[in-house]
């Protein structure tokens, strides 16, 4: 089940979402937002909002207001697209606090012109401890025309898990490697690439869905799969890869019907329908295939030629499989 709808404009509300993946707004007012199961998209508005993620990749938006955010279970992404969401300024502290950052989350402030990790000049992030190592502190020295400069604030010392790789910025053409574990990934601005070298990276296992999600695939990315032997774009069978949008249109999926001798097979998944990006400029193969170049998934009557993005009747990213 999908749901998605406004928080209530009572203050300290608490919207609560579903075993599904859900879409949850909150108002001006302060809420606690709860997402429950599923992959969900929690945006608090206004306010000093409380945001859980529970289980799932979560994407947590906080928006205005000195949030508090816990992801929770899986791999989750916390996004900050202005200064004024969490910053330090007039000798006050308006940091959001994230409660439970971990090796599978990541920050993503590709909207504030962030190049990458530094001393926090320079369009870079600076990582700092305090002596108690009771928080880190991701910030910026540089201010803007009032006064102010991004920070955000994290409970514990979660230093070792803020490299390069989880805080995602710089807007660059950028070659992301998502590596093992189910990942959230978004590439920003420019034409990115997302590797997958190692079926562990993105899979699907009945009972398990290890599946990355990338966020924001355009036109100008590409996905990467040379190094698992897929050839071209078909039926997901014979070293081919299969694309599919979920009913709601919420999620396409790239997957293969092909299992290893553990029953996993490959799987990535996709924030939105993206499937007119899926074609064949945008995908490396293991070898060039003999389609046409930019060619899509079309509606097919043989089995060797491509076939129609097929709608599934499933919640998206489920973890049945989705097949």
């Amino acid at each position: 089940m999908s749901l998605s709808r406004l928080a209530s404009t009572d203050a300290n509300a608490t919207p609560v979402g579903t075993s599904g993946p859900d879409t949850l707004r909150g108002t001006n007012s302060s809420e606690s937002i709860h997402g429950k199961g599923g992959d969900d998209y929690l945006y608090g508005n206004g306010g000093n909002d409380r945001l859980y993620g529970d289980g799932g990749n979560d994407v947590i938006h906080g928006g205005l207001g000195r949030d508090t955010s816990e992801g929770g279970a899986g791999a989750d992404t916390f996004v900050f697209n202005n200064i004024t969401e969490s910053y330090q300024g007039g000798g006050h502290s308006h940091s959001d606090l994230i409660l439970d950052f971990s090796s599978n989350d990541r920050i993503d402030v590709s909207a504030l012109g962030f190049t990458g990790l530094g001393n926090g000049h320079d369009h870079t992030l600076r990582v700092e401890v305090n002596d108690a190592g009771t928080r880190t502190y991701l910030k910026s020295y540089a201010v803007d025309e009032g006064g102010d400069r991004f920070q955000l604030a994290f409970e514990g010392d979660v230093s070792q898990y803020l490299t390069q790789e989880r805080v995602i910025g710089n807007g660059g053409d950028d070659v992301i490697n998502s590596g093992l574990g189910a990942n959230a990934l978004r590439g920003g601005a420019g034409a990115d690439t997302f590797v997958f070298d190692n079926i562990l990276d993105s899979y699907q296992q009945e009972g398990i869905s290890a599946s990355d999600l990338i966020l924001d695939f355009s036109e100008d990315d590409r996905i990467d799969v040379s190094a698992l032997g897929f050839t071209g774009l078909g039926d997901g069978q014979d070293h081919s890869l299969r694309v599919e949008v979920n009913d709601a249109g919420t999620r396409t999926y790239l997957k293969s019907y092909e299992s290893d001798e553990s029953g996993r097979r490959f799987q990535v998944t996709f924030d939105g329908d993206v499937s007119q990006y899926l074609v064949e400029n945008n995908l490396i193969f293991a070898s060039t295939n003999p389609t046409t170049s930019g060619s899509q998934a079309t509606v097919s009557s043989t089995a060797h030629e491509a076939v129609a993005v097929e709608p599934l009747g499933v919640p998206p990213h489920d973890p049945s499989g989705t097949a």
